[in-house]
C-alpha cells in the first residue's frame, strides 16, 4: 500500500493552545496511510515567496514529528525546517484563516492541478463571501446585498441592520 506524503497549509501566528490543528496533524502522522505529514506556515519570513510572491517552488515545511505542539513561540514550526515543493506531496490541506486572497487560491490551484486539494480554494473562495448566504434565504435573517446608500436606507427602513463589508471576517469592518 503506497503512503501519503500530506502538506498542511496553516498561519500559526494566531494559534492558541486550543487549536486543533496539532491534534489533527498527530493524529495524521500515526495513521498507517500517511508516510509523512509536513506543515507549512504563512507566519514564517521564509514562506514569503510562497505564500506572497506566488512561487511555487520555495516552501519551507516543517516535519510533523512526535514533539510537534502547541507553544506561544511557534517552537514547533522552527525546527527540523527544510525547502520543500508542492510537487514532492500527494495531499495538500489548506487550513488557513482568513482572509485568504483570490490571488493566493488562484495560484494554488493553478500549482497543484493533480493534487488533491482538501479545503479546496474554489471553494472557500466561493462560500468565504456574504453573498453565499444569500443562496439559503430559508435559514439565515433577512439580508441585502447594498450597493447604495439608498439601497441601504431602504433596507433600514424595514429592518434593524448590521453592515458588513464582503470579504473581511471576525468582526472587522462592521
Amino acid at each position: 500500500m503506497r503512503k501519503l506524503k500530506m502538506l498542511v497549509l496553516t498561519d500559526h501566528t494566531n494559534h492558541s493552545s486550543e487549536n486543533s490543528l496539532y491534534a489533527l496533524v498527530q493524529s495524521m502522522r500515526l495513521n498507517p496511510s500517511c508516510g509523512q505529514v509536513d506543515v507549512a506556515t504563512r507566519g514564517d519570513r521564509l514562506n514569503g515567496f510562497f505564500f506572497n510572491r506566488l512561487v511555487p517552488k520555495n516552501i519551507f515545511v516543517n516535519k510533523v514529528d512526535k514533539d510537534f505542539t502547541f507553544s506561544t513561540n511557534g517552537d514547533a514550526f522552527k525546527k527540523n525546517l527544510r525547502r520543500s515543493s508542492l510537487q514532492e506531496y500527494d495531499v495538500i490541506w489548506l487550513r488557513m484563516p482568513p482572509p485568504l486572497s483570490s490571488d493566493f487560491l488562484e495560484f494554488l490551484i493553478q500549482a497543484c492541478p493533480n493534487k488533491l486539494i482538501i479545503n479546496n480554494p474554489a471553494g472557500i473562495y466561493e462560500t468565504g463571501s456574504k453573498a453565499f448566504l444569500l443562496k439559503f434565504k430559508d435559514f439565515c435573517p433577512p439580508m441585502s446585498i447594498c450597493t447604495t446608500i439608498e439601497a441601504i436606507k431602504d433596507f433600514k427602513g424595514q429592518f434593524p441592520i448590521v453592515l458588513k463589508p464582503f470579504r473581511d471576517y471576525g468582526g472587522k469592518g462592521i
